[in-house]
């Protein structure tokens, strides 16, 4: 009798568990979006076409602190002169210091083959997404670089490559808009003596349509 009272036990124990795996998964293990702003994409941002020392991005700072899992991009041109094979895009992410310029690297996603890339798409449609293995977290109260760059060697920390031929573009807003608060476009060059220096701000009105995906 006590046997079977423990089998019976054990039973409604697996059961449990066997519930919240399919049920009550935590929500940290959740990759869900969390940002991403009703924008007009008006313009192309070109990503590695015109110079090999800038990361092409904007200002971001979270609503709330979390972690960013993946993050997709809206292509608005593609331009294939010859061959985009062998171009990898990644996104990487710094801190900003009190200067506007790129500080500390905080993350650093998985590539995506530009040649996958399709105009007038977001690259999950086609290439995937900017995946961050493991995530990044972020503070709500840390302003971010949200960067875009292309490697065409495997070798990620030389410089940013470029073809002036072939290359492909992200999306941006060119109005102020309420929702977005990815904020301004701009270009980080880096310096090989002095890494993550100077900052062109394009436009402080050219919001990047990107969407954020974080842990939840």
């Amino acid at each position: 009798m006590n046997r079977l009272l423990l089998i019976i036990l054990c039973l409604i124990a697996f059961r449990a568990d066997a519930m919240m795996l399919i049920g009550g998964r935590p929500p940290s293990s959740v990759c869900t979006e969390d940002y991403a702003p009703s924008l007009t994409v008006d313009q192309p941002m070109y990503i590695g076409q015109s110079s090999g020392t800038d990361f092409h991005g904007g200002g971001y700072t979270p609503e709330v602190t979390g972690s960013v899992c993946k993050i997709d991009l809206h292509i608005q041109a593609v331009n294939e002169a010859t061959t985009l094979a062998g171009k990898n895009i990644h996104c990487r992410i710094f801190t900003i210091d009190g200067n506007g310029d790129v500080d500390t690297i905080v993350g650093t996603s998985s590539a995506l083959d530009a040649d996958s890339m399709v105009a007038s798409t977001w690259t999950s449609a086609n290439a995937g997404y900017f995946e961050f293995s493991p995530s990044v977290e972020l503070s709500s109260i840390v302003v971010y670089a949200i960067t875009f760059f292309v490697d065409t060697d495997s070798d990620l920390t030389d410089d940013p490559e470029f073809d002036a031929d072939d290359y492909v573009s992200g999306g941006y807003d060119n109005e102020s808009n309420v929702d977005a608060f990815l904020l301004g476009r701009t270009a980080w060059t880096w310096d090989s003596e002095i890494p993550y220096v100077d900052q062109n701000l394009i436009d402080a009105e050219d919001d990047i349509a990107i969407k954020v995906f974080t842990d939840q």
